[in-house]
């Protein structure tokens, strides 16, 4: 009774601590202390929603008491948030930064050489200092100096918001000299929107040239977002009723940081189809085998702070030697479950089953499992191929046909 009593609390113990993803660790560094203000609704959406511990820095106080992003070798930071518009850091240490896995979110509409830098390593140029990027065509009525509109939110990262965000300050532009296929527009201009200098004719982009959030996703799936408005970030733009830049900012930050489009893949198993109670995976198949594959993809929810499943139709399995031999979609269960069941091609050698899932919003997934097939043995050869039968057929004919001539010769009398 003890023993049974101890058992069940031990189980109670080990469900309710059950261990949940670590509150991220966010840097923000800030201009001035007016600037910490405006984007304390952002910062406690942050911490309120997405469980972040974030701690705030002006540009002034990092120089003088040394906030790091790198020490040992290790990072001391998941995040790191730039509003102030000079260079905090320096672009070999953000770079470094997002080379052991950090994530960057950069957002100023006076970047200074540092920050310029960065935009053009992520594909894209800032327009010069002294343009704003304006569209007479959705201007916004607001008490505030110099030039604001709303843009419907076009984005590439499925953040769905039937309100246009509210935006003002400088463009971007791809850079045709540092096109890289992972960057990605997230944010265009709209055909009304152009940027230019207040006052002069002559206009430096227009259009869906115009970029007004750019990101990049490395391929160790670290993000930078570069945006050219602080403000868009700010309790003041996110008190406009027409515009829905608090949800919009949040969702953005939780995108960049990791906390949306995040996929990982668990419990990959293959076995034949005829022995699916089979724990372990075969060491090897042989040649016509049929196979079935299993893996679960799960995406993380930034706000419940868990692992849910992710759904999808398009996600393949390939099974390769040093081509692709098989190429065919997973089935999906709205559990996140992905199945396919094929037929090991009739050629022996070393394969792989290898999954590669690449979408704009979405961290890649690559899984690959090496597997050997070999030939079948003597003794797995079917005895009779059903397209020999016509042989067969003439052979049995023919031993009738010589012993019924045969009988005939040896005891036919004339």
């Amino acid at each position: 009774m003890w023993a049974r009593l101890m058992f069940l609390l031990l189980a109670a113990a080990a469900v309710l601590g059950a261990p949940s993803p670590p509150s991220p660790s966010t840097l923000v560094v800030v201009s001035n202390g007016a600037q910490r203000s405006e984007l304390s609704g952002w910062v406690r959406g942050l911490t309120d929603r997405f469980h972040h511990r974030v701690t705030v820095v002006d540009a002034q106080s990092r120089k003088t008491s040394g906030v790091y992003l790198i020490e040992y070798g290790e990072r001391l930071y998941d995040n790191l948030a730039i509003f102030a518009p000079n260079d905090v850091y320096t672009v070999s240490e953000i770079v470094k930064f997002v080379e052991l896995g950090g994530n960057v979110l950069v957002a100023t509409s006076k970047p200074q050489k540092a920050l310029r830098e960065l935009a053009n390593r992520c594909g894209f140029d800032f327009d010069a200092d002294d343009t704003v990027v304006n569209d007479d065509s959705h201007p916004l009525r607001i008490d505030f100096a110099g030039p604001a509109f709303g843009v419907v939110s076009r984005n590439a990262i499925g953040i769905v918001d039937h309100k246009p965000v509210a935006y003002r300050g400088i463009a971007q532009v791809r850079s045709q000299m540092s096109a890289s296929e992972m960057a990605l527009v997230v944010l265009p201009g709209q055909v009304s929107t152009y940027s230019s200098v207040p006052g002069e004719k002559s206009i430096e982009s227009a259009g869906d040239e115009v970029v007004l959030i750019s990101a990049l996703q490395a391929r160790n799936n670290a993000r930078i977002t570069i945006t050219g408005s602080s403000e868009l970030f700010s309790d003041a733009f996110a008190a406009i009723p027409s515009c829905g830049n608090r949800e919009f900012a949040l969702q953005l930050s939780a995108w960049t940081f990791g906390q949306r489009g995040q996929l990982r893949a668990s419990n990959v198993h293959h076995h034949r189809v005829d022995r699916p109670g089979d724990k372990v995976p075969p060491k090897q198949y042989t040649v016509n085998d049929t196979v079935v594959y299993h893996v679960d993809i799960e995406t993380f929810d930034g706000e419940s702070n868990k692992w849910k499943p992710f759904v999808a139709n398009d996600v393949q399995l390939e099974f390769v030697m040093m081509d692709p031999y098989i190429r065919l979609g997973l089935q999906a269960s709205k559990s996140g479950h992905y199945t396919a069941t094929f037929t090991v091609p009739d050629i022996y050698g070393v394969y792989k089953f290898r999954v590669e899932y690449e979408r704009h919003g979405l961290s890649t997934l690559s899984l690959s499992t090496i597997v050997p097939v070999h030939p079948k043995r003597h003794d797995e050869y079917e005895r009779f191929i059903f397209a020999a039968y016509p042989y067969y057929t003439s052979v049995f004919s023919m031993m009738g046909g010589f012993l019924l001539f045969a009988i005939v010769y040896l005891h036919h009398k004339d």
